[in-house]
This record gives C-alpha cells, sequence and structure tokens, in this order.
C-alpha cells in the first residue's frame, strides 16, 4: 500500500466518522430531545337540573416523544357566561367577556409522570349554574424531560437549546384552551 492511498484511506475513514457524528447529533440527539407534547382541552356536561349545570373539564397530555415526562402544576382556569349575561366584549373588541369564573385549581399539584407513546388524561368534575351557555377552559401544566446526566452533558456540548427555553431546567405554564357552547336546557 502506497503513501498516497493510506492518506486517503484514512482521510475517507475520518470523513465518514465526522458525518455519522454529525448525523447522530442531528437525527438522534437533537430531535429524540425535543419535547413532542400534543395537549388538548375538553369539556363535557355531565347533568343538569334546575339550579345546576355538572361539567367535567379534561386535559389531555400526549407524550409523542421518546422520553419520559415529568408534570408538575396541573392547572384549570374556568370562566363562563350565563344566559343573562350582557354580551359585552373585552377592549380588543374579538373576545366576549365572561363575567363568571371558578377559581383556579389543580387537578395534580405533584409530580406525575407521562410515558413516551401514552395519552393521560387530568379530569376533575365542577359544578356552574344551570343557564351556562358558554365555558371557557384554560389547562396548564409545567414540565421537564426524564434524561440522564451522559445525556444532559451531550445536548449540552452538541444540540444545545434556546437560552429561554432549556428544558432540560423545564418548561413552565405550556397551555391549551377550549371554548365550548353549552346549550340550553330545552334545546
Amino acid at each position: 500500500m502506497t503513501v498516497v492511498s493510506a492518506v486517503a484511506s484514512l482521510v475517507t475513514a475520518t470523513v465518514a466518522l465526522v458525518a455519522l457524528i454529525g448525523g447522530y447529533i442531528q437525527f438522534v440527539l437533537r430531535r429524540s430531545l425535543l419535547p413532542a407534547i400534543e395537549f388538548d382541552v375538553e369539556f363535557v356536561t355531565l347533568h343538569r337540573n334546575a339550579t345546576q349545570l355538572i361539567g367535567v373539564p379534561t386535559l389531555v397530555i400526549r407524550n409523542l416523544g421518546s422520553n419520559t415526562l415529568i408534570l408538575t402544576n396541573v392547572r384549570c382556569r374556568i370562566r363562563y357566561r350565563v344566559e343573562t349575561d350582557p354580551e359585552e366584549w373585552w377592549s380588543d373588541g374579538i373576545q366576549p367577556t365572561l363575567a363568571h369564573r371558578v377559581p383556579r385549581f389543580f387537578i395534580a399539584e405533584g409530580r406525575t409522570f407521562v410515558q413516551p407513546g401514552v395519552s393521560q388524561r387530568y379530569r376533575q368534575p365542577v359544578a356552574l349554574p344551570a343557564d351556562t351557555r358558554v365555558v371557557d377552559i384554560l389547562g396548564a401544566f409545567d414540565y421537564r424531560l426524564q434524561v440522564g446526566p451522559v445525556t444532559s452533558l451531550l445536548v449540552g456540548l452538541f444540540a444545545r437549546p434556546p437560552k429561554d427555553l432549556d428544558w432540560r431546567r423545564g418548561v413552565r405554564n405550556h397551555t391549551g384552551r377550549q371554548v365550548v357552547a353549552v346549550p340550553a336546557a330545552d334545546d
């Protein structure tokens, strides 16, 4: 083997190794560690009588990524409008005002886990006045991904996330919203 062929083999092996490391960083490390969360908010009316409507807001969190999500402070805020409320608008002229509210509440305050590929539902029944016509539910939670120290180090060296969105330290106040029309009892 000549010196030229030996150098060519060494250069080829080096380029292949660099391409392999670059591909790993780009397609495995960055993509597999990005949080992939789908978050939906739902509301179902269970019962209505002359004085109250009982409904269930449901926060649905789907972990579409490849790492365990660690959730805390799964919470909900509900505003609503009853049939006799005036039709007023916020100062932006687009959103309607919803004059009534249920105090913000936690569905799960402590730490919970959502494994990869799992949809977790968080529910809490609430009582509203019987003449409620519109319900606005804002769900929120805080989260971080469960990764090992070696992976966290590799991400810090080769796939650093933006400083304002470093999911290794956690993301606060991830929100989802749903506005639901509630038909009158005689509809």
